[in-house]
């Protein structure tokens, strides 16, 4: 392995080594960009809560979808574009198919965190905590025999308000127990790319080809 190859080497492993110290950051950055689009969805769906039941499915798949492409693409941005400054030197050095990376799984590692899983539970439990009570929606059906249509429609507007807002801040008080499942697992899961790429790393030197004497 000829000098400027070592130094490259070198330089790569040291990116590698930056990775290791600052993933505990990486971490927190990827889960709070996570909680952050967590929170704006949250807002846009109780804002206009309508029917209880519609919103309970959708809000569920939509939030637990939420989670994961925000996951996707945090880590994209904050971890493996920190890898492909690590291969694209190499690449340039020695060509393509001579730096044989290998494809890192995010599906795989979402599964590892068990991110979905543990989202729906959470929400499903929040939605359940906020679902009307049977008293109140006998309530409000005894009181519309007695109403007026536009009392009516102001006493449902109303409640509707009021689910929603109870909703909303079920919903947002899942940050922390969010935070601490997606701090954990974004650590885990970063440290997991850097060993891999490590490994590959250590293995490149053997993959260059040894010019022959005549073209040395």
């Amino acid at each position: 392995m000829d000098t400027d190859f070592s130094t490259l080497i070198t330089e790569q492993r040291q990116r590698l080594d930056e990775m290791r110290t600052d993933a505990p950051d990486i971490a927190a950055i990827i889960t709070e960009e996570i909680l952050d689009r967590f929170e704006s969805v949250v807002e846009e769906f109780t804002e206009n809560c309508v029917d209880f039941d519609l919103t309970r499915a959708t809000l569920c798949m939509s939030l637990s979808m939420t989670l994961l492409e925000a996951y996707d693409q945090a880590f994209e941005r904050h971890v493996l574009s920190r890898c492909e400054s690590v291969r694209a030197p190499l690449v340039q050095a020695l060509g393509r198919e001579a730096v044989d990376i290998a494809h890192i799984d995010l599906t795989g590692l979402r599964k590892g965190l068990k991110l979905r899983r543990t989202a729906q539970a959470l929400i499903d439990q929040a939605l359940e905590n906020t679902k009307p009570r049977v008293g109140r929606v006998f309530g409000l059906a005894v009181c519309n025999l007695f109403r007026d249509p536009i009392q009516e429609l102001d006493a449902v507007m109303k409640a509707i308000q009021e689910d929603g807002y109870r909703l909303r801040e079920e919903l947002l008080s899942l940050r922390e127990p969010l935070r601490a499942v997606l701090s954990a697992g974004s650590l885990s899961a970063i440290r997991s790319v850097r060993l891999e790429m490590a490994r590959q790393l250590e293995r490149w030197p053997d993959r260059v080809p040894v010019p022959s004497p005549g073209h040395a």
